[in-house]
């Protein structure tokens, strides 16, 4: 026997019990398939993913070649890396989460309660030191007084936030939300209300 030049595919020689026809037929199509396979490889070694047409029907990527495919995923993977969560749950009224970056977020909405608004500023009426609203932020979740966004919702009386208020007996830190002083223009003996927080600070 004898071997093809590349692939080493086996090949009839002239000590091999066949007659010279056939020994020769079957030695030609054996380089046939050696020299198409030859081809075949370096088309494969030449080949750049860019040459290569992707269908992006499914993905529902922009690209059109493979090459254009893996550049768009690696940039989704590079904002991903730029900042990304590595702790989020609940504690209490909240919903909170951790990002590798330092900043720490939390959410939530206070339960309805009753205040007045009943001690005239000017040609308002305020809530003072009377206000409910202060709230325990999740347990050690900042290290210095965060951004807070509080909002109200009544369900009998209009009211807006005093963003002013001085007076109250509990102020916003680290660890809560601080009271929240509510403004009306008439006096309302018992408004029923709930508070929603958006809170923005480090946890490290």
């Amino acid at each position: 026997m004898q071997q093809t030049t590349n692939y080493n595919l086996n090949k009839f020689d002239s000590t091999d019990e066949l007659e010279s026809a056939t020994r020769l037929g079957l030695n030609e199509n054996a380089d046939t398939i050696d020299t198409a396979l030859k081809g075949i490889q370096d088309d494969i070694d030449g080949l750049d993913a860019a040459d290569v047409s992707y269908d992006n029907t499914v993905s529902g990527l922009t690209a059109t070649d493979v090459q254009a495919a893996i550049d768009e995923e690696l940039d989704k993977i590079d904002i991903l890396s730029t900042d990304f969560i590595v702790e989020q749950g609940t504690d209490g009224i909240w919903a909170y989460e951790k990002w590798n970056s330092g900043k720490a977020v939390c959410w939530g909405t206070t339960s309805p309660s009753q205040t007045s608004v009943s001690s005239q500023w000017g040609g308002l009426y305020a809530s003072g030191s009377s206000s409910t609203g202060n709230t325990l932020f999740p347990t050690g979740l900042f290290i210095e007084k965060p951004i807070l966004l509080p909002s109200i919702y009544s369900t009998n009386y209009g009211c807006f936030i005093d963003e002013g208020e001085t007076t109250l007996s509990n102020n916003l830190t680290k660890d809560q939300t601080g009271d929240i002083g509510l403004l009306r223009g008439t006096v309302a003996s018992s408004l029923t209300i709930s508070f929603g927080f958006y809170a923005i600070g480090k946890w490290k």
